[in-house]
């Protein structure tokens, strides 16, 4: 709770109790109390109050009572685990009409505000913050006009079910109007729905003597005060423009704005002796420069304004322009917090630093240039400095640091600064309270001596230029209490013994050119990266008896060699395991898989793994990433993988596996099965992989049409080359792509003539077979003709290449079959609209393969691109190429019409008017790359058949 809160209600029952000293109970207070207790409902194990109360003792001695002659006056149940009522309406509370404080906070009442609360008229003191309360408040409270001190907080995480609500300002006006002696008022948590130039006048006019208003996780806004010390507002969801007269009253002390992340701003100039000690605008969207704080007319004996400021925490914003140095020079400042903003400029002198109170100052994360003030180590109470991420240009030694007794953390990093720690060995004293040493990107040549500094905790030198070995020194330092070490990105080639850090939690060597054995990991470590050495050594076969806490491990893209050893399975905390671009080679230990119940990132890419992958995904695996491209993996993809529904990123490409791609993964965003022995068809489902940013399918042996869908048109024909059965977009644009003449001719003719024997001999016999049943049987024939050109594409895609000739006779045969007169030919009308179609398109007539062949003298069942079905159009392929002379008009008696693919169609008309042709059977419409301008008419959701779009 807040302090001045509890100060205030200490002194009242500091009072109370000396004035009730030497009193007795009066009999009906006791009986009162006692009929009380027995009407809760509270948790006797968790109370430390009411469990106490007896018959025998004097109720003027209970905890939690205060008397005055007498009289019950202070009740104190906080914490009390009352539950579930008792505090109603009927309740004798109430009686006790001579209570001038009540706490009834932190418990758990579930029901309303009673409205007899308004018979405690005596109430100076009253918190029912977090008492379970919830609803609307009692109207009874503007009755309590002695009140000081109000609390009617109620914080979500702690009760969800027990928010108080004000829903309009009346509510509110109706609430506090008479409490003009109100001088603090804690509403965190309340819900306040008007808007705030209402509520915020019903307060400012209502409460003129109001010192303390807390608004904390609160929806609402606000308006000016005039004696206003304190004002909360963190975690509000405030938005719109914070306006600039709260920084000028003149009584403001205390002002917290952090975490409204839409809260915009700027900060005016502060009034003459302002009364602010701390300023918290953290996380906000303030903008706009800090005001100049002009200090040339001020008189060296005082300050006129902000002489009292303290704490200055502006991180997190929008803030821009140069940091004034006047504002170093405030005489009470003790932490300047302005990090992640857009400042620019040089950081300027610090006037009087070895005056100065500054304890803090976190500069980190802006455009800052030039050199950094030598008066910033003249601030005797330094205890943290924080420069990094800036353009800093300067050359700086670190031993001027040593007169900074006081300094805790020190960060310099990731600037364009030059540190020189050479000459100062030994000479390099304690500092005591030194922990933090953050040097990373300062173009260090050598370790500085840090063996002195005993609480050293956090330790980066990353991405410098230090060769040679790390020293021994480093397990000594703080008698070996070190917890993080980064020597990442350096020129380091080993590591001298002895090597001792017991306690280290993150240890980073990645980027060097470690040389040898894995050095000793350390138990207790949870982040240690190994990764792009020159380790050459095989993984310790007891590796996973010090990775029992471990989260992130990686020795990716060194020279390890030998197996992967099944301890590893011991790490039961990994979430990313990275052993990739090594020569490690066997098999998977099947363990690893049950480790998926935590891992969420397994990378085993480009080593000399072999065997199948291990089908023991467990079902609630929680792998994100599974990466084993470029090993030596054979037989089938696992079936369990299925069970890593959380799966994004799955490579498994330039492996040996055999098996046909028969599952799926909505999930994935990223896909590589490139370079296997996959064979079969691209599963249907595949059009439904929406979230899918990369797929690679090339080099396998797949075969069939690619399915058409939303994603995967959109992706390259690389990576869906080099399988020969494969076709259509965005491979090819047509299903029956033909052959390359070239490669056909490449052959011997003793091989043609053979093949063609063969293939005749065939389908004569399958003429008499498969064609007879056609002519007589019309249920045979249509089904046949449904599915003829998928079943030979994907079971006989050799029959397509080597004879295409016989095979596109028979498939004629079939479709005249299927539409001559006698067995339903396609009806002249329909050909009529086909005819009419074709004359309302430009295409060329050289690269078309389908609208050309189109004539009058064949029937239109028999055409390129049409599917008919007794007698109807039931599919339309025009793929590519075909833009309109006119708008273009699919016939009303089109009806029968089924599947409709208009992909690469120019389509100028207007989405209310294409949208509305009239195909109600319409299942399947493609219409990729159709430079459609306009909205999609809603009407398209009239078709009730369409399962694919």
């Amino acid at each position: 709770m807040r302090t001045p809160h509890f100060l205030w209600l200490f002194m009242i029952l500091v009072d109370l109790y000396v004035v009730s000293a030497g009193q007795h109970c009066l009999s009906d207070q006791q009986t009162l109390l006692l009929q009380l207790k027995d009407s809760l409902i509270s948790n006797t194990r968790s109370s430390k109050i009411l469990v106490k109360w007896n018959q025998t003792c004097d109720c003027c001695t209970w905890e939690g009572v205060t008397c005055e002659e007498g009289l019950v006056i202070g009740l104190r149940l906080s914490n009390e685990s009352i539950s579930g009522g008792g505090i109603f309406d009927n309740s004798t509370l109430f009686n006790l009409i001579h209570l001038k404080s009540l706490d009834l906070s932190f418990n758990n009442v579930s029901s309303r505000i009673p409205s007899r609360i308004g018979n405690l008229k005596s109430l100076s003191y009253l918190n029912l913050s977090n008492a379970g309360y919830g609803g609307p408040f009692a109207q009874e409270i503007p009755r309590l006009t002695n009140l000081v001190i109000l609390d009617l907080s109620s914080f979500y995480y702690l009760n969800p079910t027990a928010l108080l609500k004000l829903d309009q300002s009346p509510n509110l006006r109706k609430l506090v109007q008479n409490l003009t002696e109100l001088e603090e008022l804690y509403l965190d948590g309340v819900v306040i729905s008007a808007p705030g130039n209402e509520w915020g006048q019903a307060l400012s006019s209502s409460l003129p003597n109001l010192r303390v208003l807390s608004l904390s996780q609160f929806s609402g806004f606000f308006v000016n005060y005039s004696h206003l010390t304190s004002l909360h507002l963190s975690s509000c969801g405030l938005y719109g423009t914070f306006p600039k007269e709260i920084f000028e009253v003149p009584t403001l002390q205390t002002l917290y704005l952090s975490f409204n992340e839409l809260l915009e701003g700027y900060l005016p100039k502060f009034p003459k002796n302002s009364s602010l000690q701390l300023l918290q605008l953290r996380y906000t969207n303030f903008s706009g420069r800090l005001p100049h704080i002009d200090c040339s007319s001020i008189p060296s004996s005082g300050w006129e304004r902000l002489i009292h400021l303290v704490n200055f925490h502006l991180n997190y914003n929008f803030l821009t322009g140069n940091i004034p140095s006047s504002l170093f020079a405030l005489p009470s400042l003790q932490r300047i917090l302005l990090s992640y903003n857009q400042f620019s400029g040089q950081v300027l002198d610090f006037p009087n630093a070895a005056f100065s109170v500054l304890h803090t100052v976190d500069l980190s994360n802006n455009h800052l240039h030039g050199p950094i003030p030598m008066s910033i180590f003249k601030l005797k109470n330094l205890s943290i400095l924080a420069l990094s991420f800036n353009n800093l240009n300067s050359t700086i030694q670190l031993d001027m640091i040593q007169g900074l007794n006081s300094l805790h953390s020190f960060d310099l990093s990731y600037n364009n600064l030059s540190v020189n720690a050479s000459g100062n060995d030994s000479n390099f004293y304690s500092l005591p309270n030194l922990r933090i040493i953050r040097l990373a990107s300062c173009k260090l040549r050598e370790f500085p001596y840090l063996k002195n500094q005993a609480g050293l905790l956090h330790l980066d030198l990353s991405d410098n230029q230090i060769s040679g070995e790390i020293p021994t020194w480093v397990s000594e330092v703080g008698n070996a209490t070190l917890l993080h070490l980064n020597l990442s990105h350096n020129r380091l080639v080993g590591i001298q013994e002895p090597y001792y850090l017991p306690n280290l939690v993150v240890l980073d060597l990645h980027l060097n050119q470690l040389q040898g054995k894995i050095p000793i990991l350390q138990p207790y470590a949870s982040y240690i990266d190994l990764s792009s050495n020159n380790f050459t050594s095989s993984i310790p076969s007891d590796i996973g008896q010090n990775l029992s806490i471990t989260t992130f491990f990686s020795l990716s893209n060194n020279g390890l060699t030998g197996a992967i050893p099944e301890s590893i399975c011991n790490a039961a905390c990994l979430q990313v395991l990275d052993i990739s671009m090594n020569n490690l080679g066997g098999k998977i230990p099947t363990c690893m898989h049950k480790m998926s119940e935590t891992l969420g990132v397994l990378n085993l890419r480009s080593n000399n793994l072999s065997g199948p992958l291990p089908d023991v995904f467990p079902l609630d695996c929680s792998l994100r990433t599974l990466d084993l491209h470029g090993n030596l993996l054979t037989d089938r993809i696992p079936k369990s993988l299925t069970n890593c529904r959380e799966l994004e990123v799955l490579d498994l490409g330039n492996n040996q596996m055999v098996d046909t791609i028969r599952w799926q993964l909505q999930q994935l965003e990223s896909l590589d099965l490139s370079s296997n022995h996959l064979n079969g068809a691209i599963p249907t489902s595949f059009s439904n992989l929406n979230f899918l940013s990369f797929l690679n399918l090339s080099y396998n042996h797949l075969h069939g049409r690619i399915p058409t869908g939303i994603q995967i048109q959109t992706f390259s024909a690389d990576f869906f080359q080099g399988n020969e059965g494969l076709c259509g977009p965005p491979l090819t644009p047509n299903f029956n792509e033909p052959k390359n003449p070239e490669a056909s001719n490449s052959k011997s003719s003793n091989q043609i003539e053979r093949d063609f024997l063969i293939v005749e001999l065939g389908f004569i016999f399958g003429f008499g077979i498969v064609i007879g049943p056609l002519i007589f049987s019309t249920r045979w024939r249509t089904y046949y003709f449904d599915g003829l050109e998928d079943i030979a594409i994907q079971i006989l895609p050799q029959v397509e290449e080597k004879c295409s000739f016989a095979f596109n006779l028979c498939v004629i045969l079939a479709r005249a079959l299927c539409c001559n007169n006698v067995l339903i030919q396609c009806l002249s009308q329909q050909q009529a609209l086909l005819n009419q179609l074709k004359d309302t398109l430009i295409f060329n007539a050289t690269a078309s393969r389908t609208l050309v062949k189109w004539n009058q003298s064949s029937d239109c069942c028999a055409w390129e691109g049409v599917t008919g079905k007794d007698g109807h159009v039931t599919g339309l392929v025009l793929l590519f190429g075909a833009n309109p002379k006119r708008d273009m008009k699919l016939d009303k008696n089109l009806t029968e019409l089924e599947e409709l693919y208009l992909d690469g169609v120019n389509i100028s008309a207007q989405g209310n008017e294409w949208g509305r042709a009239s195909l109600p059977n319409l299942r399947v419409l493609s219409m990729l790359g159709c430079s459609i301008s306009s909205p999609i008419d809603q009407s398209l959701a009239k078709l009730q058949f369409l399962s694919v779009i």
